[in-house]
């Protein structure tokens, strides 16, 4: 099932400042469709809290959260745990960070850690980032940390061995990475 509460709810929505919370709470979630079949278990709370039209705050927060999705007999299953990603949107500049682990059947059940040391930096006019850094680590302490270099570019380093030595970079275009 779905249990949804709403909480600290302050102002009238849509109506500036306004503040909401809210709560969503799988158990066993069953969607299905032709041959597909996806179930969630696990919780997910979200915040929003908004000054101006051009001002926020969004967190969404997942403490342990999993979904298998099945279609035509695979299945694939992916998780978050302890997972926070928070948008700020302030006069025309919007600041993101995202920490947490992903475990998916993608990896081998594995699992990946996001971690941004620098949140990542946009205009409101501009389609990337400025500035920003995160460490995703994997397998066997291995690591990769991605540096904004500017709007147009990323650089990626790789320290294959998880000693802190990044043995290999390159930079690439945004437009490669999405």
């Amino acid at each position: 099932g779905l249990k949804v509460t709403f909480g600290n709810i302050k102002g009238e929505v849509g109506v500036f400042p306004y503040e909401l919370a809210g709560t969503m709470e799988y158990n066993n979630l069953s969607v299905k469709k032709g041959q597909e079949h996806v179930v969630g278990n696990g919780s997910i709370v979200t915040t929003l809290k908004a000054t101006a039209n051009n001002q926020s705050n969004q967190t969404l927060e997942a403490p342990s959260f999993n979904a298998t999705y099945n279609f035509a007999g695979k299945s694939t299953r992916q998780g978050l745990s302890n997972y926070k990603a928070t948008v700020d949107v302030n006069a025309g500049a919007t600041t993101t960070s995202a920490n947490g682990t992903l475990t998916s059947s993608a990896f081998d059940s594995k699992s990946i850690r996001i971690e941004t040391i620098s949140p990542f930096v946009r205009k409101s006019n501009q389609a990337n980032p400025y500035s920003g850094q995160a460490i995703i680590s994997g397998a066997a302490g291995s690591k990769a940390r991605i540096t904004v270099v500017d709007t147009n570019s990323v650089k990626i380093e790789l320290d294959a061995d998880g000693n802190g030595d990044y043995e290999a970079n390159t930079s690439k275009p945004w437009s490669e990475l999405r």
